[in-house]
């Protein structure tokens, strides 16, 4: 443990996982499991409430523009919370179970305000459910061709999240993980993030020796 520098008291270095009381342990999953699923109750809620009428050029780019700076913002506030957590790794979880449903329910108001703003952007008009349905298999690369955009701009919309998708799966994957690893307060990350994320030398790894 550091000691203090000169009057100032350091504060006490977090626990780990392990060293947490069982007690504590399902607290704190059952707490990460409640946050996911009211994150996504209240985002999908939140989506079906807002009213998506016919945007003109400039609300447009507004509407996109806003959709990247919510999104943008909201992971780096994950990220500062991450490094704050005493348990960074579980904290991660609890990231991307909130920044999933946000980039499915963004995309799916763009998508819907895209087909109020023509019907030709798309090969049928988009609802509500309809607009969040083409965002879930965009999402999930399903592919079922049942809705497909007809126009360049719907088409560049749906590559744009094509691409976001893959930094979910890799780019903010990493970045969620590696901002629980910088923490230091943990064991390695377990199976399933070193696949993702293959430990430097030194880095991260529990040494009893």
């Amino acid at each position: 443990m550091p000691k203090p520098s000169g009057d100032r008291p350091v504060p006490a270095r977090f626990g780990t996982w392990a060293e947490a009381d069982p007690g504590e342990r399902r607290r704190d999953l059952v707490r990460v499991s409640g946050a996911v699923a009211v994150a996504w109750v209240l985002l999908i809620t939140v989506y079906y409430l807002l009213p998506f009428s016919r945007p003109t050029g400039l609300e447009a780019v507004f509407r996109v523009v806003a959709a990247v700076v919510i999104f943008v913002g909201t992971l780096l506030w994950q990220v500062r919370r991450i490094r704050q957590s005493r348990f960074p790794r579980l904290r991660a979880i609890e990231g991307l179970g909130v920044m999933i449903p946000l980039l499915i329910v963004l995309f799916a108001g763009l998508y819907e305000s895209l087909s109020h703003a023509s019907a030709a952007n798309f090969n049928v008009p988009l609802d509500d459910t309809g607009a969040l349905y083409l965002s879930v298999t965009v999402f999930t690369t399903v592919g079922l061709s049942d809705i497909t955009p007809l126009s360049d701009g719907a088409r560049i919309l749906v590559a744009i999240q094509m691409l976001i998708d893959l930094l979910i799966l890799g780019a903010v994957i990493r970045l969620l993980f590696n901002a629980a690893r910088a923490t230091g307060v943990g064991p390695r990350l377990g199976p399933v993030a070193t696949l993702m994320i293959p430990p430097e030398a030194g880095d991260d790894v529990d040494d009893d020796r």
